[in-house]
């Protein structure tokens, strides 16, 4: 037997990464803060042939608990996150969403940024938004995840099998076992 794996979600879930990342805010409001003014939050991005990085300000309009962010090439190969040119590629926006207790700063994006220039991965691509994530417990500070809206699959990209059907596809490819 082949298996492939999906995940799907009853509830809205906000998941932080194994590997976290820094974003020096201690709350919500902070991180909007500090990237609203003149130095941009670079979003993760797949580095492949044809991508877009993009280095990211914060805009508040109407209510202090959400607005647009601006996306600008972002400067590759540096150290500290700067844009690369002073147009805007794109406009997205952001809102400060609590799930299960816990605050987030999420964004949603236009059909034309490629998620994979966001920090989505290919298989969360019609599942998943970026959240910066103020966990209510544990370590304090708000940090990159992303967040998964009730009723959405994250369908795996690769199949598992069970050693009769690994054996076999072993077997008719002529690999060692």
């Amino acid at each position: 037997m082949a298996y492939l794996a999906t995940a799907r979600f009853f509830d809205d879930v906000l998941m932080l990464p194994r590997r976290e990342s820094f974003t020096g805010a201690t709350d919500t409001a902070q991180f909007v803060g500090n990237f609203s003014k003149q130095i941009p939050y670079c979003l993760a991005y797949e580095d492949r042939q044809g991508a877009n990085p993009y280095a990211m300000f914060f805009k508040r309009t109407g209510t202090a608990k959400k607005g647009e962010v601006a996306l600008y090439p972002a400067k590759t190969g540096t150290l500290f996150c700067d844009k690369a040119a002073d147009k805007v590629l794109a406009q997205g926006e952001w809102e400060e969403r609590t799930v299960a207790g816990t605050k987030a700063v999420v964004l949603s994006f236009p059909a034309n940024v490629d998620p994979l220039d966001t920090g989505v991965s290919q298989v969360e691509r019609e599942s998943a938004r970026i959240a910066f994530v103020e966990p209510s417990k544990g370590l304090p500070g708000v940090r990159p995840g992303k967040l998964y809206q009730a009723g959405a699959s994250v369908y795996d990209y690769q199949y598992r099998f069970n050693k009769t059907a690994a054996d076999a596809v072993r077997t008719a490819i002529g690999a060692a076992q």
